[in-house]
């Protein structure tokens, strides 16, 4: 937010993680925040009425996770064509997940 003061910024998750965020310890903070939610299962649709959110349906092709990328980075494989090459540099610039 102040990087890009004039922006709208997003956190985009699975509907997996975002059902588990009522637990989170920062959770009512984070309630204040853009997020695109994608949906996973397929076996039913999320109901969200809250502006701040945009919940993407039928996303069965999309099939990378925030998870498998941290796994595989914690593990020391490639993450290529998991992520762009802009994030996979950001990802080594800033020693995430390792």
């Amino acid at each position: 937010e102040k990087k890009y003061p004039n922006d709208e910024i997003y956190f985009i998750m699975g509907e997996d993680n975002y059902e588990k965020m009522p637990y989170w310890s920062n959770y009512e903070e984070l309630k204040k925040y853009n997020y695109i939610i994608l949906q996973r299962k397929n076996t039913y649709e999320l109901k969200i009425d809250n502006p701040k959110i945009q919940y993407m349906k039928n996303n069965e092709n999309l099939k990378i996770s925030s998870t498998t990328i941290r796994q595989r980075l914690k593990q020391s494989k490639n993450i290529n064509g998991l992520v762009t090459s802009e994030v996979n540099q950001y990802i080594k610039n800033n020693n995430l997940y390792i």
